[in-house]
């Protein structure tokens, strides 16, 4: 059993935490209780397969990580009670830590980030999406809002704009102006005889104006976060900077995505695009994420999706 207390910072960061996790568990068989999915009011299905939700409040929570871990900690190891507790952990390292774990205790109490199984969540992909999506209401607002945007002739292509936390972490690497965005948006207009939409959801206030353009349609969504999430997710592709937000939007989808770096300059084809977690992920680039790449890609190049190659 894996008691799990934390699980990333925002939403993003938590769902694609437990995709990971969730994803293990279904391959090696073994439960575990979540006390930390703060998100978990957004999504379906968070008590169900081998997961089982226990966040209630930010109180309790404070109380169970800060309280019972600290003070009752000597007492918890005597009792048999394994913790796994690495919050710069290689993240494709966790799981050889869970299994040791689960041979040598019946209960781990797991503190690690970032978290990856990519051979078994490509394996589960299918199931983790049924067990991890974001209640109806978000959904049917998107289907709705698509609907009126959607025809028969055109491509419609969500556009994550995220500036405001973006300006000061990491030193702004990943902070770009409004007219890169608008520049790759009318780059991609060209690349197809299709008529383009795009649908632009940002953590600021936009205007159609900035993203002036006459060959395409542009729609600047006013939704709650969710519903951008589900706005994403269900566009033809995505374009953003590396964000696990705009990352689990195409993950749970299955909507190809591409994502800008400070040195992107243009967008060639849609063979550029790949879904998050199964083509490739940027999620972990401070982590070797460039090694992770690669590692992907040989195991789907050689539909090996058993290996296990966490330890290498």
């Amino acid at each position: 059993m894996i008691l799990v207390h934390t699980s990333g910072g925002r939403t993003g960061n938590q769902v694609l935490f437990l995709s990971n996790l969730i994803a293990s568990a279904l391959e090696y068989g073994f439960p575990f209780i979540n006390v930390c999915f703060k998100s978990s009011e957004y999504f379906e299905h968070v008590n169900s397969g081998s997961m089982r939700n226990l966040y209630s409040s930010k109180c309790v929570w404070i109380l169970w990580r800060f309280f019972f871990l600290k003070k009752l900690h000597p007492l918890l190891r005597l009792l048999g009670i394994r913790f796994l507790n690495d919050t710069h952990c290689h993240p494709d390292k966790g799981l050889n830590q869970i299994l040791d774990s689960q041979q040598n205790g019946w209960l781990t109490v797991m503190h690690v980030w970032p978290y990856a199984d990519y051979a078994s969540l490509y394996k589960h992909q299918d199931t983790v999406r049924q067990l991890l999506h974001p209640k109806t209401l978000y959904i049917e607002n998107a289907r709705r809002i698509l609907s009126r945007l959607r025809t028969n002739d055109c491509i419609i292509i969500g556009v994550h704009v995220r500036r405001t936390d973006y300006k000061e972490w990491n030193n702004g690497k990943y902070f770009y102006s409004i007219e890169k965005y608008a520049a790759l948006m009318r780059q991609l207009s060209r690349i197809d005889n299709r008529r383009m939409v795009f649908v632009v959801c940002s953590d600021e206030d936009l205007s159609e104006s900035s993203f002036e353009s006459s060959e395409a349609t542009i729609y600047i969504s006013k939704n709650d976060y969710m519903t951008d999430l589900s706005l994403l997710a269900q566009c033809d592709y995505i374009i953003g900077p590396p964000s696990t937000f705009a990352s689990y939007a195409s993950f749970y989808g299955n909507t190809p995505r591409f994502t800008i770096y400070p040195d992107t300059t243009g967008i060639e084809s849609f063979s550029q695009f790949g879904v998050s977690l199964i083509d490739y992920d940027d999620t972990f680039e401070t982590y070797q994420g460039e090694q992770i790449i690669s590692r992907m890609h040989i195991m789907l190049k050689n539909g090996d999706i058993t290996e296990i190659y966490h330890k290498a």
